[in-house]
């Protein structure tokens, strides 16, 4: 299975929700595991060098994700790729 995403996709107004997408997302990833998630505009989830932060949703958005993507190294067939624009 391959699921294409954008970054900004995991924000909304209110915060937790952008968290609780990243969660809904990799879990949909492991139950149709070998799976590729695909993040196009990477760079989108977090504010650029000397930028101020977006907030306590950006940080929590990217909190998220770091701790699913180092559990799902546990999951076999299950693949992380990100593109960004503007690095």
């Amino acid at each position: 299975m391959l699921l294409p995403v954008l970054g900004t996709d995991f924000y909304d107004v209110y915060t937790g929700v952008g968290a609780r997408r990243i969660r809904e997302t990799f879990d949909k990833l492991r139950q149709n595991a070998p799976a590729i998630l695909f993040v196009d505009e990477f760079d989108a989830l977090g504010a650029a060098r000397g930028a101020a932060a977006s907030g306590d949703e950006s940080a929590s958005i990217i909190n998220e994700l770091l701790v699913q993507v180092s559990t799902a190294d546990s999951v076999p067939g299950m693949t992380c790729v990100h593109t960004a624009v503007g690095l």
